[in-house]
Order: C-alpha cells, then structure tokens, then sequence
C-alpha cells in the first residue's frame, strides 16, 4: 500500500512539476534594450583637468546665453529676414551652431575633429534603476514608451530595462557592435539566456544592422572574414558577438533600415517644409482634439525654406562626414550623394570606404540577412504610412522615413494608388493565400524584408507609436510574447491598419470585414469617436460608389459619446468584384471643440467577386474624388484665386459638408 501511495504521490509531484515548469515558460520574461533614435545618446569630452565637458545632447541654456551674447546682431537679421533676405540670419545662427557644436565634426579623413565618449555603456550603468538612482534620471531613453511595454517585468522593469547608448556620429556597424556588446553585458548581467530589442527610428537601422551582421556572422566564409575586417576584430569575436540566439523578440517601430530620404534632401540642400505635414506631426505628438492642420491648407507659406537653405552649409560642416550622415542616404540615391555632395579627399575616407560596404553588403541584401535570423530570433517591424516628408519629397511615408525604406515595401507614388485589379509583386512572399496588399491599394507588402511580420499604420506619424492605440497596444503585444506572431495570428492587429490617435477625431471600419476591406457580409459601418472628451456629432458619411449609401436616421446630427462607437446600417449592394477601391467620408463636428466641421476619409478595398481588370498601360489612379467643384469655382476669378491660394480646399470642404446636411435635413423632414 505505501509503494502504491508513493507511486501516486510521485506521479502527483511529476504532474506538478511538469505544470510548474510550462507555467514558468509561458511566463518568462527577458530584459528590454532600448534602442533610441538619432542623437539621443549624450557625448561629452574629456576636459585638461579630467573633467567630463558635457558636448552634446542639446542644453537649453547654452543656447541662451549665445543668442544673449549676440542679441543686437540677431535683431537686426530678422528685421533683414521679414524684409525678404534670409542669408544674414542664417549665417549668425550657423556659426553659432558651429561654436556650440564644432567639436562634433569629423574632418574630410573620416576622423573626429575631438574625442568624444558616451557617459554610460555599461549594462550595470544604463539600466534604468541605476540611472534613477545616481543620475537623476538622465540618459534615459523613449521614457515615455519603456513604462509601457515593462509592465510585465513587475518589480523588476527599471533593472530589467536598459538605454543603449552609442556614438551616433559613427558608421552604423560600429554603433550595431556597441549593441552587440551590450546584448552580451546585459545577458551576463541578468542572468537571462535571451534579450528583447524595442528600438526606435536610427535605432531601428542600428538593431537591423546588428541582425543582419548576425546572419553575416552565422553563415560564415569570406562574407564574415570581410565583415571582422571592416569592424578590425576577429572571425572568433565576430562569430560570437553576433549571435542571433541571443534574441528572443527584436521590434523595429519607424525604422530607418533602409536610410531616410530626410539625409538625401538635407546633404543635397534641397529642403522644401511641407507646413501642413509639419503641423500634422505637432497634432499627432501632441495628440490635440482639435484638428489645426486644415489652417495650413490655406497657404504653403515657405517662409523657412530660403533661411533653411543659407543655412546648410553650416550644419554641413559639423554632420557632413558622419558616417552615420552617409548611411542614411537611401541605396538608390547613394552614388548620386556621393557623386554631388563629397570631394575627392572625402571619397577616399574609411566612413565612405565602410559606407559603400554597408550599402552593398547590408542595406541591399536586408530582406535575406532578415530572413535568416528570422529562422531564430522573432524580428517585427511596425511603421507608419501616408504622408510626404516634412521636408517637402512627394512620397509615402510616416514624414520622416519612406515606406520603402522603413520596410522594403512597393508603394505607389504618393497621391496615388496601384489601379483597380493589382496583384502583389510577391518578390519575398510568394504564398497565394496572403495578399499582402493595403486597403489603400497604395503599399504591395510582398516585397517587405519581413512580408509576414511588419505590420503597417496609416495615418501613423514618425515616432508617434505611443500616441496610438492601436500601435501602442501592438508593440507591448510583440515586445511581451515568446510565441510567434505573424499579421494573420491575431484578430485585433491585422497588417493594415488606420491610426487611431484622438487627433485624427474619428475611426471607421464595417462590421464583418478586416479593417479597411469591404464584403457583401458587412452590413454596417462601425464609426467611433476618438476623442477623450468631447462628444462628437457626425453630420455626414458619403461614398464615391454611387451604389452604396448609409441609412440617415441612423446617425444624421446625433452624438457618439468619447471613446464610443454608433453602427451606421449600410444601405444599397456592395458590387460583385474585388481588388477595387471606395472611398467613404465621414464628416463631423466635435462639440465643445473649438474645431470647425471637418471630415475623414477612409478608404476601402472591396473583397466580394472576380478581380477588376488590371491596366497596366495605366498602373496607377489617383486618390482624387470627386472635381466637380473646383472645376465649377475656377471658372470666376475669385475661384482661381481661390485655389491658388489654397483656401479653395477649405471652402470646397464648407460646401460639401453644408449642402449634404441641408439636403439630409429636408430628406428626413419628408420621410
């Protein structure tokens, strides 16, 4: 009776350790490295008497105390500047940045102008604990992002979570080998087996790097003999350094991995402010409930773009020969960067020697190196869409970084859209069950570096991942898992995606279909308020598709309450064809809000038969609606005048939305 009693209780405690241990798997947690953006790692030098001179990041008062000492001549340059001469001002101000920041340059050799070091590298250094406690909460990182995504660390997330820092000024390899040796630190020192990476922007060029030197190092042969040679250590360091087992999850939000066409329009002098871009970035950072993006519809004011211009040259002579300057020109634009911007003593430079091998060995082969970590660690990539760069290139991105470049994506020229009946290009995924396409039918990410694993967010401004939602919601999701996730394992985060920042007031989708498509099965429209505050009154949804309406007494003049949703009942047929385009606005006003109607416009792909007919004599179409006023206002000269002004936008919009609401008011007054 007692070897039956042992036998039972020892399979009992077999069972619970068996239990135990799945538990403590489905539970482990890994240490955070924050991988920041550019020029957020503080430099200082060492001063005669070993003190630390604080050199770089920006102080406030430093800059002060030089417009202070140089006031009169300031005064008299912007007076010299309302009067249409922008060179003076921008030639006081440069060689002010000069004398603040000339120790930061490199010479035309490749070779820094002054020794500078980062105040912490360590992991027992830059954790965030330690950083609270003996530095009063300096040096850290995204400090808005970490709380967030540590939540499940408990009591240990501030020791857990550490702040990389690197010499940003330098080549990304040399910045992705502090990484590497960071990863190692923080492993010894938690004790842990694996880290998760969060990076940010250049961060997320700096963590791709590391990766993709990873698969160079795993692989090994000439490739990793000639990579130990670029970074002057050996295959043996390289090989264990770079180890991609090292990594349980990697998230890369708004990453630079392929540059940033912001580098090619700054080094080439050719910045052009986007005013209503910019003032949409201030909305998303500052995530206002009152849209202000519409004042700057009204004129393209270009009032900085002559004082940006004079001054380039000054800043180029401090950021000219970074090598991370040069990594972040985009690899279809490099040789011509090089070709106009750099002098034949630069060309022969190590930065441009280990640049031209980062642009071919690494940016051009990310999608492979990518693929072949992805075999071990879990690589994400989050990024936003939909909007021109700030500095004035027409073309798709989060207003920083290109979609292109952010994730290898095809994308349509900006303000347009891949014509009804496009197939993806399925360069890096090839599987006829996905499609891989956005509900814009504006971005083919078949030929992502990551097709099943980056995830994409219109409307999504650079740097702004905590100011949503939706991709807040995401990233803690991708950082906390140690399950594989891919576009198609959860519901609630498909691979397109509207952003829903409470500045952007107003959220649509229909009630059966995946966001952003459209079916037969959908019988309404789900409209939800973003706001936190104000209640919001939606005073019109029209559609481009003439065949289908939305019932007006479901939502016409009544209020959704913050954060709620009204279903709207579809009305009319959804047509038989799929891969083709609608476009539904919904117009509204936000009460309380000092906002005047506004309006957003979603667009949809429509899933529900055969595929339209693909022209490929005519590839693209643009996102344009419906001319008919503006082609009936121009005929008058105060209607020209109108829209060259581009005040013509705004009252167009005035027009529309008032017409619609007298016609709806009358249809109801009838019924």
């Amino acid at each position: 009776m007692k070897k039956i009693i042992s036998v039972v209780l020892s399979l009992v405690l077999l069972v619970c350790s068996l239990a135990v241990s799945s538990n403590a798997q489905e539970e482990k947690t890994y240490p955070i490295i924050i991988v920041p953006g550019y020029s957020s790692s503080c430099l200082y030098k060492d001063g005669e008497n070993g003190e630390k001179i604080h050199i770089w990041n920006i102080i406030i008062e430093d800059i002060l105390k030089k417009v202070a000492l140089n006031l009169p001549q300031i005064g008299s340059d912007i007076v010299a500047y309302t009067q249409g001469d922008a060179q003076q001002l921008a030639k006081t101000i440069g060689i002010g940045f000069n004398e603040l920041y000339g120790d930061m340059a490199y010479d035309e050799n490749g070779k820094p102008v002054t020794e500078l070091h980062v105040y912490h590298s360590s992991a027992a250094e830059v954790n965030t604990k330690y950083l609270n406690e003996y530095e009063d909460g300096q040096y850290i990182h995204e400090f808005e992002i970490m709380p967030y995504v540590t939540q499940n660390l408990g009591e240990k997330a501030e020791e857990w979570t550490f702040n990389f820092n690197t010499d940003f000024r330098q080549n990304v390899m040399f910045c992705a080998l502090d990484l590497a040796r960071l990863v190692k630190d923080v492993k010894d020192y938690t004790g842990s087996d694996k880290v998760n990476i969060l990076a940010v922007s250049h961060g997320g060029q700096t963590s791709s790097t590391y990766l993709s030197m990873c698969a160079i190092a795993q692989r090994g042969g000439a490739e990793a003999k000639e990579l130990a040679s670029y970074l002057s250590i050996s295959v043996e360091e390289l090989t264990y350094l770079f180890n991609a087992n090292d990594i349980n999850n990697a998230l890369l939000t708004v990453p630079a991995i392929g540059g940033a066409v912001l580098a090619y329009d700054v080094m080439t002098n050719q910045v052009k402010l986007d005013e209503e871009t910019l003032m949409y970035f201030i909305e998303n950072g500052m995530m206002f409930e009152t849209d202000i993006n519409w004042l700057m519809k009204a004129q393209q004011v270009g009032f900085l773009d002559d004082f940006i211009y004079y001054l380039q040259p000054y800043l180029m002579q401090v950021l000219g020969c970074w090598g991370s300057m040069w990594d972040f020109v985009p690899l279809d634009q490099y040789d011509e960067v090089k070709s106009t911007v750099a002098s034949e003593t630069f060309l022969n430079s190590d930065v441009i020697k280990t640049s031209d091998y980062f642009h071919e060995a690494i940016m051009a082969k990310m999608s492979e190196n990518l693929q072949y970590v992805e075999k071990t660690a879990n690589v994400y990539i989050l990024a936003g869409t939909g909007a021109p760069s700030v500095v004035g290139s027409q073309i798709n991105s989060d207003a920083i970084i290109s979609v292109k470049a952010s994730t290898g994506a095809t994308t349509a020229p900006y303000g347009q859209h891949f014509s009804s009946g496009y197939e993806t290009l399925k360069t890096e995924c090839s599987d006829s069950k996905h499609s891989h396409l956005s509900p814009k039918m504006d971005v083919d990410a078949s030929t992502c570096y990551l097709p099943d694993t980056t995830w994409f967010v219109e409307g999504l401004f650079h740097g702004m991942t905590i100011k949503d939602t939706y991709t807040s919601e995401l990233m803690r999701t991708l950082v906390e898992s140690n399950e594989k996730i891919d576009v198609y394992t959860l519901a609630d985060f498909p691979q397109f995606r509207y952003s829903t920042n409470t500045c952007h007031t107003v959220d649509a989708m229909f009630n059966t279909s995946v966001p952003g498509y459209l079916s037969s099965d959908d019988t309404c429209l789900a409209v939800t308020n973003l706001s936190k505050k104000n209640k919001l009154v939606i005073l019109d949804i029209t559609c481009d598709n003439d065949a289908i309406s939305f019932n007006i007494g479901d939502y016409f003049g009544k209020q959704i309450d913050p954060q709620n949703t009204m279903c709207v009942e579809l009305n009319g047929t959804v047509p038989s064809v799929s891969l083709e385009t609608v476009n539904v606005t919904v117009s509204y006003m936000l009460i309380g809000s000092v906002t005047p109607i506004n309006s957003r416009t979603f667009t949809y792909t429509i899933m529900n038969g055969e595929n339209a007919q693909y022209d490929t004599a005519n590839p693209f179409t643009a996102n344009t609606v419906d001319t008919q006023f503006k082609d009936t206002v121009t005929q008058y000269s105060f209607g020209q005048l109108l829209y060259k002004t581009n005040l013509g936008a705004i009252f167009e919009m005035f027009f529309r939305v008032f017409s619609n609401v007298l016609t709806k008011s009358i249809a109801l007054i009838v019924k």
